[in-house]
């Protein structure tokens, strides 16, 4: 069965479009050709087609999670945050602990703006233990009933991470980084059905945003065996078309070994719609939570140099590890601190063009030596636009203005070599949709349109080339762009269909899109009513 779509404006590459393509089975039988065959033909109307989006780096599972979870996202106040804690405990009395995640003291706008304390959660409840994490991710407020069945005494000490405390040593309910997933270990685990029910909304969520393949980080040491197995069963029993591609977190030598042994080496497992992965490792923390790892500290702050998840030697390590047994390594790396450990590894340890194609997450502060280095040694960059959103309300406190402006320098790296720079959005430290994330990566503004012109303007790309990030340089971040990122004859149909010309479209307008349809294999897997 050969469809045959005509009257399109059909996005190629930067600069090029046509109006024809044929899917056949699961992959584009032809491009371009107005006299191709056709067994069904479907006029597109001057609609818009580009390729499927594929998000670099997200958190599939607990996006999935934290739709049944205390959404805390844009809470304006701590008063806020404890309502709204209170009203899902209302109307969830089962909770035995209760989670949730999304706030930001730098949106508060009325009262303290201030991070959460165990006080404050204890005006929620004093009988049940309470984590609320920050939007970031490296930062937990905890309640003092989790203080108490966590035994956290002054002598409680976690490597990498931190649990903070008064003057007089009494323990804030605050934990930072490695100490999160310590906290965590009190919430109840899900059955596999609910899990793999959770899972199954942040897949189907993702595809009606238009992703059509995610780069997911969602295996952690201590608790993978449970995740890998429900992802591996959705996929067994084909409940989902979206590709999916893990990046697995263990934060030395010694403790990925499990993972690779039961799953990672087995090729049975693998094919063009799950594939093998990446071993991902925290280097530091956030800039919001001031845990990014800086050279120099922070503005106003030099003592401050943020957090050192993992020390050089062990980096170091899991690089010389990776080239041994051929894995691709990619590492979270906020602060330029952070990024010149990983580039230390990378002379050290990376083969001659980078072929196994090491990566960094997040890579915002750098400076213009860094952004040339990243060019020479081959790391690829896997970014997040949508993160300006927030970080343009703090970045002047946080970094001195010089670095500032080398800094989350999407059009540099993009124009040194757009194969290696790709985006995706870190969900749910913010939300998946990629129109979205385009907005940011081609206005460097946030949604109130500040700063007047963008900020560091030269950095802007335009959007045909944020959208060839967002799904070539994607591909090519995994290694798969002869088969997927492009809409070109033997790659797999995965597109989207859009009603408005995105590509003439105001700015704001991205801010409201979504896709009419979305293709994964030539089948349409949504389709918005």
């Amino acid at each position: 069965m050969k469809q045959k779509f005509i009257n399109g404006k059909v996005f190629l590459e930067p600069g090029k479009f046509t109006d024809t393509f044929v899917v056949e089975g699961e992959i584009f039988s032809s491009v371009g050709d107005k006299d191709a065959f056709g067994d069904e033909i479907i006029d597109l109307k001057g609609r818009t087609v580009i390729p499927g989006f594929n998000d670099s780096h997200l958190h599939i599972v607990q996006t999935g999670q934290n739709l049944f979870r205390v959404d805390l996202n844009y809470s304006s106040s701590i008063d806020e945050v404890i309502e709204r804690g209170r009203k899902f405990l209302e109307e969830h009395p089962e909770e035995e602990v209760l989670y949730g995640r999304g706030w930001n003291q730098d949106y508060f706008t009325m009262g303290e703006k201030r991070i959460l304390r165990r006080e404050d959660l204890d005006r929620i409840s004093t009988e049940i233990p309470i984590l609320f994490e920050r939007v970031c991710g490296h930062l937990l407020s905890a309640n003092s009933k989790a203080l108490e069945i966590l035994e956290i005494s002054a002598e409680t000490e976690i490597d990498g991470g931190e649990i903070r405390r008064d003057q007089d040593g009494t323990p804030t309910g605050v934990f930072t980084e490695n100490a999160i997933a310590f906290s965590k270990s009190i919430i109840p685990k899900d059955s596999k059905e609910v899990l793999e029910k959770k899972i199954l909304e942040g897949m189907n969520y993702a595809i009606k945003n238009g992703l059509t393949s995610i780069q997911s980080c969602d295996y952690y040491e201590g608790s993978f065996e449970e995740t890998v197995e429900a992802i591996l069963n959705i996929y067994r029993k084909k409940k989902t078309k979206l590709r999916y591609e893990p990046q697995f977190n263990f934060q030395n030598k010694e403790a990925v070994l499990p993972y690779l042994e039961t799953y990672y080496f087995r090729e049975d497992l693998y094919n063009d719609t799950y594939t093998k992965g990446a071993w991902k490792l925290f280097k530091d923390g956030s800039l919001g939570a001031k845990t990014a790892e800086m050279l120099n500290g922070y503005k106003g702050d030099s003592e401050n140099k943020g957090v050192e998840a993992i020390g050089k030697e062990t980096l170091e390590e899991a690089f010389a590890f990776g080239e041994e047994k051929g894995i691709r390594v990619i590492v979270h790396a906020i602060g330029d601190g952070a990024v010149e450990s990983v580039l230390e590894a990378g002379r050290k340890y990376n083969r001659e063009g980078n072929s196994l194609r090491h990566g960094i997450v997040h890579c915002q502060i750098t400076n213009q030596n860094q952004l040339d280095e990243i060019q020479r040694l081959g790391f690829y960059t896997l970014m997040q636009p949508v993160f300006l959103q927030y970080d343009l309300m703090i970045l002047e406190d946080r970094v001195e203005e010089e670095l500032a402006k080398t800094s989350y320098a999407f059009g540099t790296l993009y124009r040194m070599d757009k194969k290696r720079t790709s985006f995706g959005t870190d969900s749910p430290v913010e939300d998946l949709n990629p129109f979205v994330n385009l907005y940011h990566g081609i206005t460097r503004s946030r949604q109130d349109g500040t700063p007047e012109g963008g900020f560091v303007p030269q950095e802007k790309m335009t959007l045909e080339e944020a959208v060839e990030a967002y799904t070539y340089g994607s591909a090519c971040s995994q290694g798969m762009e002869g088969k997927k990122g492009r809409i070109k004859m033997g790659q797999y149909a995965d597109f989207l269909l859009l009603k408005e010309d995105l590509f003439s479209l105001e700015p704001k307008k991205l801010l409201e899109m979504s896709p009419e349809a979305v293709y994964i294999g030539g089948e349409k897997v949504f389709e918005r009513k």
